[in-house]
């Protein structure tokens, strides 16, 4: 989904602010895709895949989840950081 519209606009990116405006739409779609994706290691894995169909789902479900994991405890710990 987010992918896509990175495409998309990417194209569209002319000369002139070529970087600046590249940099903005990568912002955009890594935000589109966060909020999409949320904490779901499978949806991630299966989109991973999409772009590298080289690899398996199941090969990288277990990296995304414990990826996940560690950034979501890592997140927990400066929580009880700023109490």
């Amino acid at each position: 989904m987010a992918i896509s519209v990175l495409a998309t606009q990417e194209l569209k990116v002319r000369e002139g602010n070529k970087a600046m405006t590249r940099r903005k739409v990568n912002m955009e779609a890594k935000e589109n895709l966060l909020t999409t994706m949320g904490m779901d290691g499978k949806r991630w894995s299966e989109e991973f895949c999409k772009r590298f169909p080289q690899c398996e789902v199941d090969d990288v479900l277990g990296w995304f989840c414990n990826a996940i994991m560690a950034g979501y405890d890592r997140g927990r710990l400066a929580e009880k950081k700023e109490l």
